[in-house]
């Protein structure tokens, strides 16, 4: 068995709580490490940890013990990694200390950096699903993802955040120790619908790279793309951005709550740098508007008075066209701080 394949088989079996992707970032890493070292004339200098850093008298004697596989493992993963290394020139005590290294510091502390890391921005992601709520984190993700893949339309947008949001509500709710795993599967399959989606028509520059670039990695990059600097958004008509008609009366709530995040969607294009509790704002006062007039005796009548009284104004502001109401908080004081 080649030298990766079986360290991807030992890890995998040794950790079966780890979700998939985050065994290959780990792969990954464990790759990127041993490639980098064995290209050195000293690898154990390379794989040593800070000065203050040593393994346990456990693992160094576990270690020794070890001794006679040492020598026939780091030739593997050596010339695996680097086939053109003089392996052989290598002293049997450094080929140990590679191999002890590897297990008791490099795997303890290399690899669990990824696993942490991996849990770390689970928890992030439920930590906000706590604090939010499902409808609010739902609208926060739409506000995000429209920064990040401006290209999409409000409809595959809202969509796109609705499952994100759906996995957090299954997720997060699970024992610590489970939450990454079950976040990380849910994710992987809908950044695979997303990516599927890029390759039939091209989204931007992040999404490609994101897609193409790293399948083990491919969550943390999505995580931390930002801003789309290159799109323009069109402009954006007052009737398409608002949808403030008596039918949203019958609507149910998911069907209101789709109109709001389309909102959000529509405007985090014209505004990407916005703070979020603008849109959050933005979105809450949108459902007020349409709550109170469903709940007055005449709809209709309230409807139309929101629509001239208050007079949904189109306000240029550069080459940017924003909303204000006098009576709702899209208010043009508030809406002048998205830019």
């Amino acid at each position: 068995m080649p030298c990766g394949t079986r360290f991807l088989y030992e890890y995998s079996r040794r950790q079966p709580e780890l979700a998939v992707p985050v065994i290959l970032r780990v792969f990954e890493t464990y790759k990127h490490v041993l490639g980098k070292c064995c290209k050195l004339e000293n690898p154990l200098e390379c794989l040593q940890p800070g000065k203050n850093s040593k393994p346990s008298q456990d693992s160094f004697y576990r270690g020794l013990r070890l001794r006679h596989h040492a020598e026939a493992w780091v030739d593997r993963s050596c010339r695996t990694a680097l086939p053109q290394h003089p392996v052989d020139s290598l002293s049997s005590l450094v080929k140990q200390a590679v191999l002890q290294l590897l297990q008791c510091i490099l795997w303890k502390e290399v690899f669990q950096k990824v696993v942490l890391e991996s849990r770390d921005r689970v928890k992030t992601y439920c930590d906000l699903h706590k604090q939010l709520g499902g409808s609010h984190f739902q609208d926060r993700l739409t506000v995000l993802y429209t920064k990040k893949a401006p290209q999409l339309s409000a409809q595959e947008l809202v969509m796109f955040a609705k499952k994100m949001a759906a996995a957090a509500s299954i997720c997060c709710p699970l024992r610590d120790e489970l939450q990454t795993a079950c976040v990380e599967d849910q994710a992987k399959l809908i950044l695979g619908a997303l990516c599927r989606r890029h390759g039939r028509t091209p989204v931007n520059a992040g999404v490609d790279r994101c897609c193409d670039d790293s399948y083990a990695f491919r969550k943390p990059c999505f995580d931390d793309l930002q801003v789309d600097s290159t799109f323009t958004s069109p402009p954006l008509s007052c009737d398409r951005a608002i949808s403030l008609k008596e039918d949203l009366c019958g609507a149910q709530d998911e069907e209101l709550r789709i109109e709001k995040q389309k909102l959000l969607s529509n405007l985090a294009k014209q505004r990407p740098h916005a703070a979020e509790e603008v849109f959050h704002s933005l979105g809450d006062d949108f459902v007020h508007v349409v709550e109170k007039c469903c709940h007055a005796q005449r709809r209709e009548v309230c409807f139309q008075e929101e629509r001239l009284l208050t007079q949904w104004v189109c306000v240029k502001s550069g080459d940017s066209m924003f909303l204000a109401s006098s009576q709702v908080l899209l208010l043009l004081v508030a809406w002048s701080g998205l830019g």
